[in-house]
């Protein structure tokens, strides 16, 4: 039963961010979250010109939080992703992180959407996992969003490289059960090294409101 969970799981992962790094844990706890304000606002992607806007959390989506999470309110954001004529498709908890030199994005699902679109058995296992992408501000309208890359790391696993919390799949793949120390320890440890970012899915975005 564990591994026809932990396929569930990872099937869930593939499905939304194929290739991005995605963790069963946080990679903070509340004393790490920080804030910019530049943030908060409407952004227009670079590639495809989808738009997204952060926000700060409601009341609703403060009581869905921890209760340490809770008392850090003000430090949390909301993620809306738009479709073309402006209505929200998804949203998700942000995270703001510094470790070390750079800043990084940890995005937490915040709907149910895709519990409700599974079905009864997909629905029964789903577990939302975080998605880690670092962040650098270029000037008060404008962000690069490096997505990091979950097949860098599972490649260090499978060479005995290094040594981080894991499971792994019927498949053969890699599910990330690590703390959050480690995650941070992976990060820090890695921040320089171009292949631990994906190439193909990093993305600019100028703020438009």
């Amino acid at each position: 039963m564990k591994k026809v969970i932990l396929s569930t799981i990872l099937l869930s992962v593939i499905l939304c961010l194929a290739g991005c790094l995605t963790t069963l844990h946080p990679i903070y706890t509340g004393k790490d979250l920080v804030t910019d304000p530049r943030l908060i606002g409407s952004w227009e992607k670079a590639k495809d010109k989808a738009r997204v806007s952060y926000r700060r959390p409601d009341a609703n989506e403060i009581n869905n939080l921890t209760a340490a999470l809770q008392n850090e309110a003000g430090k949390i954001y909301m993620l809306d992703e738009k479709d073309e004529q402006g209505n929200t498709k998804s949203t998700s908890y942000a995270f703001m992180v510094k470790l070390g030199k750079y800043y990084y994005m940890d995005y937490y699902p915040a709907g149910e959407k895709e519990r409700q679109s599974a079905d009864h058995f997909f629905a029964a296992h789903y577990t939302p996992m975080h998605a880690i992408f670092r962040i650098q501000f270029k000037n008060d309208h404008s962000f690069e969003i490096r997505r990091l890359d979950g097949g860098y790391l599972e490649k260090l696993i499978k060479n005995k490289q290094i040594r981080i919390k894991h499971e792994v799949m019927e498949d053969g793949g890699i599910f990330i059960t690590a703390p959050t120390e480690e995650l941070q320890q992976y990060l820090i440890k890695y921040s320089d090294v171009p292949e631990a970012y994906s190439t193909d899915n990093n993305d600019n975005y100028t703020k438009i409101k």
